[in-house]
């Protein structure tokens, strides 16, 4: 007994710290609709000072077991999934806080050194498997390695360099409740309490914009000392409303509207729920408030002791009308960004990417662009110009070709552009000549082409913007000739079978003149023609007599 005690008290000893908290931010945008941001944000304190007893820290209160053992077995430092249905209008919605994905999916992870290129594939597949997605198409030939874009949460690795990174995306990829449904399951409370039982799938996916990502990393608690490792994630989900389909005449908004759920219990798990509200104008507020609550305010924290049927959201504005005020407090996107295909007078086509500012200041921008193989580029006829049509030298330039099946091409830029400057990034593309079986199961649809990340390093600040995918015409077999070929060959092969049956399994036999035929046969011949007597008409010799 005794020694089970003093076993205890050092595993105690040695537990690893966690926290967990939930929150919920309400956006009302300028055009009227509404941002509903969910975060769920995990910490996990990794203590190693003891190699025998590391396995303690297999077991967890809060932080999900699979992502770590995840980051533990493919060497991950750091990884990002977002799975997303529709695409963000930076120019209606603004800059989100946290950021916007892409269409489809979009995922990028950080290998420990010397893993990336055998974890990858390895990666990828226990990720499908988790969220029940097709990312097992995001392999080595639709993944690229970029230098400068993408940059860790953890600034204190050091075995976090862009050489060991990996990023692909698939905007082909449909996101549903098969998604959505593991996803919820990572969180402690599952569906059972908490800010997850508002995510009601049917609003969801009636929204004009939805996403789920999960960002998890490993980062050092002091900036000196790296034996103590802490393992962060963040889970969130980000769905835009349509305000007119919501029919707000009174200014007032509550949960059971948005979600057609009520909130219920608070997650025990959580150490903090807190729900927040803004408005784009700065002359207005919303003020939240419950049932029965008499205490308002644009910041709610919810105890574990209460139970909330729902919550409020009221809009107040000072004395005359909204519209008359322009102040806005809403972050505007600083860069946007539109992709397109244009054909020239040669008949060859090009990709065409417009990066426009909108500040009033000089700006240095980044350029990524991650195009698949059997869309190849003539870096050669790569132009950069402005709105004057005079060209830009960038500043850098890094491009990887691609290869048949084996990687696709990365192409990499940094510039600078004048305060409200507009510059088109153009480059003429050649299509491959796919096999039949390489087609996707639609392939008169087109084949998919990744959007371009621009990014932007200002006022202590980074902005990553995305444009929208495109879909690109490739030359299609006709898949109806083998059908044709199918059937013909089937009928040839049935006729000739059919003969070679009959001349194999009848057996011919001689019949000699002077015995003449069978006396069955007689008498069947003899009974068919007295038969047939019977129904001739009569002559007209037969009917005068």
């Amino acid at each position: 007994m005794i020694l089970l005690f003093f076993l205890f008290a050092d595993l105690n000893s040695v537990k690893a710290e966690e926290s967990y908290s939930e929150e919920l931010e309400l956006n009302w945008l300028p055009n009227g609709d509404y941002q509903i941001a969910f975060n769920f944000d995990f910490s996990f304190e990794k203590l190693v000072n003891e190699p025998k007893i590391r396995n303690i820290h297999n077991h967890f209160d809060r932080f999900p077991k699979v992502v770590h053992d995840f980051m533990e077995e493919h060497f991950v430092n750091e990884f990002h999934l977002s799975l997303t249905q529709g695409i963000w209008r930076y120019k209606q919605f603004g800059y989100p806080k946290t950021g916007a994905n892409p269409t489809g999916a979009e995922l990028w992870i950080w290998f420990g050194q010397g893993h990336a290129d055998n974890q990858w594939d390895l990666a990828v597949n226990s990720l499908a498997g988790f969220f029940c997605a097709s990312l097992n198409f995001m392999s080595g030939a639709f993944s690229g390695t970029p230098t400068r874009v993408l940059r860790p949460y953890s600034q204190h690795h050091e075995r976090l360099n862009s050489s060991t990174m990996k990023y692909s995306n698939l905007p082909s990829e449909n996101i549903c409740t098969e998604n959505l449904t593991p996803w919820k399951k990572l969180l402690p409370c599952e569906v059972s309490s908490g800010f997850v039982q508002l995510l009601n799938a049917n609003q969801l996916f009636n929204s004009k914009y939805m996403s789920i990502d999960v960002n998890a990393y490993k980062t050092c608690v002091s900036e000196t000392d790296c034996s103590s490792i802490e393992n962060k994630m963040t889970m969130t989900v980000n769905v835009v409303f349509d305000g007119f389909r919501i029919r707000d005449y009174s200014r007032t908004l509550s949960l059971l509207t948005l979600f057609h759920k009520p909130m219920g219990k608070v997650c025990p798990l959580a150490d903090r729920t807190s729900i927040s509200a803004q408005s784009y104008k700065k002359d207005c507020s919303i003020v939240i408030s419950t049932k029965g609550d008499l205490v308002k305010s644009e910041t709610l924290a919810l105890t574990q002791e209460d139970r909330y049927s729902d919550v409020n959201f009221d809009r107040k504005c000072h004395e005359g009308e909204i519209s008359q005020s322009n102040d806005e407090k809403i972050t505007k996107a600083p860069i946007l960004v539109h992709k397109y295909l244009s054909s020239g007078i040669d008949g060859e086509e090009r990709i065409v990417c417009q990066v426009s500012n909108e500040l009033q200041e000089e700006v240095t921008v980044g350029y990524l662009d991650l195009v698949p193989w059997h869309f190849r580029l003539l870096v050669h006829t790569l132009e950069v110009t402005n709105s004057e049509n005079s060209r830009i030298e960038p500043s850098f330039l890094h491009y990887v070709p691609s290869q048949d099946r084996e990687r696709p091409s990365t192409l990499q830029l940094e510039f600078k552009m004048a305060p409200g400057e507009t510059v088109e990034i153009a480059v003429k593309i050649r299509k491959v000549l796919l096999k039949w079986t390489e087609h996707p199961p639609d392939p008169h649809h087109g084949h998919f082409c990744g959007p371009s990340m621009v990014y932007l390093d200002i006022h202590n600040q980074t902005y990553k913007i995305y444009s929208e995918p495109l879909i690109i015409q490739l030359m299609v077999p006709d898949f109806s000739m083998p059908y044709n070929v199918l059937c013909l060959s089937s009928t040839i092969m049935t006729i000739g079978y059919s003969a070679a049956q009959t001349l194999a399994t009848k057996r011919y036999t001689f019949v000699s003149k002077k015995t003449g035929k069978g006396k069955l046969s007689l008498k069947i011949t003899a009974l068919k023609e007295k038969v047939l007597s019977l129904f001739k008409r009569k002559s007209k010799e037969e009917k005068t007599e």
